[in-house]
């Protein structure tokens, strides 16, 4: 099975040993203004885009995601929304809830937030690669149902050793997610190493249908 590098709907999931983790100091929100998505039968779609080293994206049809939020449940006292689908042709499910604008899951990491950024979230390494999970910038970025202003996370990739991650000569790489305010994930990046390694390529997703319920 190849390996792959995970920047999903979960949230910043590294398919890796985790080693050296830092926790996220996080600064108190400013009177956030973001919807976050809670819904139940709200569902997303999404379709999967090869994209080589020049950035040119080929449909795949093997991958098709849906994830749909199936009801609440309470963890720990905490209301959680409850999330089924499929991922990579492969069931999942997992819980979130909003923490004032940051996005936590069921152990209370956080995935992503729609109020802060920059900041460090976690950091590892397999003893081949280090893995950096970020909170990013906002970005403006282009999707099916018009132009989004997005907040964004990040997983940034090195070698242990220095050595490039890429044919290419990259010494990092990065792999984004983007979240807007009412509608959720819009696009997320991800590759197996072995074809980032040797043709600098990855994989991404894009929302292409969504229905969220009143």
């Amino acid at each position: 099975m190849k390996k792959i590098l995970a920047l999903t709907i979960l949230g910043l999931t590294v398919l890796s040993c985790k080693k050296d983790k830092v926790e996220p100091v996080i600064p108190t929100p400013n009177n956030p203004s973001y919807t976050h998505v809670t819904t139940t039968g709200s569902y997303w779609v999404y379709d999967w885009y090869d994209v080589d080293s020049t950035g040119t994206e080929t449909l795949n049809p093997q991958w098709k995601d849906t994830i749909r939020i199936v009801g609440d449940t309470t963890i720990n006292g905490k209301v959680y929304q409850h999330y089924k689908g499929k991922q990579w042709n492969t069931p999942i499910e997992y819980y979130t809830r909003d923490s004032s604008g940051y996005v936590v899951n069921s152990n209370g990491s956080i995935n992503y937030s729609y109020v802060s950024g920059p900041v460090l979230l976690r950091t590892s390494n397999d003893g081949y690669m280090y893995h950096n999970a970020h909170i990013g910038e906002k970005q403006t970025i282009s999707t099916a149902f018009g132009s989004k202003q997005a907040n964004t996370t990040y997983l940034e990739v090195s070698m242990v050793d220095g050595s490039p991650v890429n044919s290419c000569g990259d010494l990092t790489a990065r792999f984004y997610s983007y979240y807007v305010s009412g509608l959720g994930c819009v696009s997320t990046e991800t590759a197996y190493i072995s074809q980032l390694q040797a043709l600098c390529a990855i994989k991404r997703s894009k929302l292409s249908a969504y229905y969220i319920a009143p």
